[in-house]
């Protein structure tokens, strides 16, 4: 309970020092004339001037002129390999779940799963064929299918 009264007071000392300091600075402001308030405002650039000519306009054309436009650099970059990866990602996804759709179809279908996928058929009726050219009986589809045009 002491160490509450204690920040009690030394609160209470801090706002009135800081009331008697604004009362004081009020007081003298109110006492001056028209006159002397616009000479006391003009005569003297005030602190801000000087911290804006100083600080404010160098560090904004700093940032203009350097940083911003390699933060946009970074953004763009970091954007442009995001996308690829996501594409990359996509794509393996899609040639994945086409292959697993592929030999799906082949199972329901009855037939071999030669992990050829969607083209199975195509692929078969290669086979065939070169069977066929292996064999002798396919000479003559072979130059049938050269002299047709397509």
């Amino acid at each position: 309970m002491t160490l509450f009264i204690f920040y009690l007071a030394l609160f209470l000392a801090g706002f009135l020092g800081a009331a008697f300091l604004v009362a004081r600075r009020l007081i003298a402001v109110k006492s001056l004339s028209a006159e002397e308030k616009e000479n006391e405002l003009t005569g003297l650039p005030l602190f801000f001037d000087f911290l804006r000519e100083l600080v404010y306009e160098p560090s904004l054309e700093f940032w203009t002129s350097t940083v911003k436009p390699a933060l946009l650099k970074a953004g763009e970059k970091t954007t442009r390999r995001s996308r690829l990866l996501t594409l990359k990602a996509e794509s393996s996804l899609h040639r994945l779940s086409e292959n697993l759709r592929g030999k799906r179809i082949a199972i329901e279908n009855g037939e071999a799963s030669n992990g050829n996928g969607k083209n199975a058929e195509f692929w078969n009726e290669i086979n065939e064929f070169k069977k066929e050219l292996q064999n002798g009986n396919g000479k003559d589809k072979a130059k049938k299918n050269k002299d047709t045009p397509e």
